[in-house]
């Protein structure tokens, strides 16, 4: 079964094996899958936790806010993206010192697991096949990365059924405001970059034809604009490859802001806790 994909083998190889184990899920999964069956299938394949990625997301926000603050005349291109990321050093290798020099919301994630939980083999779950080779250049701490496509093929032929008695809600933590983070713009809106640096220094685009012509006049929009946050596929990571739906754009639009409405709802009520994570993690990275 999937002789034909080595990261499936990978997958199902780690489910069986023993040893503790964590499935990371890019907020974006609610366009493929169903909150909170998900969760239940997940443990009921194997896994002890499963976490969403947007607590890593809140994490880069913050240390975007701050580089911004510390350099407020140099331009930052977002390195959240991994194919911007690859685009780039492939075709405009001059622009690579713009980059900002942080993890992913994934990475960021898996750092922050892999040093409170060092047992534990890490899964990434995500829309996006550039993440795969993210994770091997910079993130060892990831066992192996599937695409929702990918986890859809493995579920159906190792149907889960009903998961009595699972935890069907994410462990650990949850940011409720950054499950946005997927659209065009999710960053700027989720780390209230306009009120920072004002709207008019700021680039929002996505897709590949649109980046292409930002790196290729860099030069000229620099004289205005500050920071350039961009997705390179378009619809943002709700337009990722790995995806399975054949919905509309803006139905997985709306299925995921009724999904942070739904969780935030669900939240309200409960004591605000701040957590407390350790601050020896670098969450840097160099191109």
């Amino acid at each position: 079964m999937f002789e034909d994909n080595p990261d499936l083998l990978k997958f199902g190889s780690i489910l069986s094996s023993p040893g503790k184990k964590i499935a990371m899920l890019a907020p974006s999964f609610i366009v493929d899958f169903d909150y909170p069956k998900i969760i239940g299938d997940l443990k009921g394949i194997g896994f002890d936790l499963v976490t969403e990625i947007t607590t890593g997301a809140a994490i880069v926000n913050n240390l975007y806010k701050e580089y911004l603050a510390e350099n407020p005349d140099q331009p930052l291109i977002s390195s959240a993206c991994p194919s911007v990321v690859s685009l780039l050093k492939s075709r405009y290798p001059d622009l690579r010192h713009y980059l900002a020099p942080f993890v992913s919301p994934m990475g960021a994630m898996s750092r922050l697991l892999h040093k409170l939980y060092p047992d534990y083999t890490l899964v990434f779950i995500g829309p996006c096949f550039a993440k795969k080779a993210e994770a091997k250049l910079y993130h060892p701490e990831i066992a192996v990365v599937l695409t929702y496509k990918e986890l859809h093929d493995y579920l159906s032929q190792r149907p889960t059924g009903p998961m009595v008695g699972v935890n069907a809600e994410f462990d650990s933590f949850f940011n409720d405001e950054t499950k946005i983070y997927p659209l065009p713009g999710g960053m700027t809106d989720t780390a209230c970059l306009k009120m920072a640096l004002g709207d008019d220094k700021i680039v929002i685009d996505e897709g590949v034809a649109n980046t292409m012509n930002i790196f290729q006049n860099f030069t000229d929009i620099t004289k205005t604009k500050q920071f350039f946050d961009l997705l390179n596929c378009t619809g943002g990571c709700l337009g990722g490859p790995g995806i399975e739906t054949s919905v509309p754009f803006e139905q997985r639009k709306q299925n995921l802001i009724a999904f942070m409405q739904t969780t935030k709802k669900k939240h309200a009520d409960k004591k605000k806790v701040t957590q407390s994570f350790p601050s020896d993690i670098d969450y840097t990275r160099s191109f």
